[in-house]
């Protein structure tokens, strides 16, 4: 076998595709026919699959969860942290990527290699998840929000204090703290 029987783009989402297997990685688009599709966590940037009617869609049990809290889940199974799913010569094995409850890195076995597929991830110990699994292969594809240089964060317990010094400046003020967060995963750690 060739490199030319595997294919890796970008259309919307992360498209590998080899022979006749076609899987698609946090899919943004609702339009790539023949594909099974794999969710790696439920913020809506990675998890707009779900809303393929009639397409397969594939993420742990918690992010169906927490998708069907905000729109209709049809034709979606959930897979355990290492459970193999082979479609045709194509093997998808979901791994912790340590980003929020229920995300998945994905490692995707063809004949002719190993490509690992992240959205988000952590690679640190928190208070509320385990750090992302180091997966050896031979292409690596990170897909995520925060990978830019520009998004460097003071460390936990720093926001922490500051965020209690805040909240006692505006009890002492007579006023009730108030604190916005998404639905999903930004303030896991508060």
């Amino acid at each position: 076998m060739g490199v030319d029987d595997l294919r890796i783009e970008w259309n919307g989402g992360v498209r590998i595709e080899y022979k006749d297997a076609k899987v698609v990685l946090d899919s943004k688009r609702s339009s790539i026919k023949d594909s099974v599709f794999f969710v790696s966590h439920g913020h809506f940037d990675h998890s707009a699959a779900f809303r393929i009617k009639n397409a397969k869609k594939y993420s742990s049990k918690e992010t169906l969860e927490i998708v069907s809290n905000f729109f209709s889940i049809k034709n979606s199974f959930s897979l355990s942290l290492k459970e193999k799913t082979t479609i045709g010569e194509v093997e998808v094995i979901p791994h912790n990527s340590g980003h929020v409850l229920g995300s998945f890195e994905y490692e995707v076995r063809a004949p002719e290699g190993i490509i690992l597929y992240t959205g988000d991830f952590n690679t640190e110990k928190t208070k509320t998840m385990k750090p992302a699994e180091p997966v050896q292969c031979d292409v690596l594809i990170v897909e995520a929000t925060f990978g830019s240089p520009s998004f460097v964060f003071p460390k936990v317990d720093e926001i922490g204090e500051d965020m209690v010094e805040w909240a006692g400046r505006v009890l002492k003020r007579g006023r009730i703290p108030f604190f916005r967060a998404d639905p999903l995963g930004n303030a896991q750690e508060i």
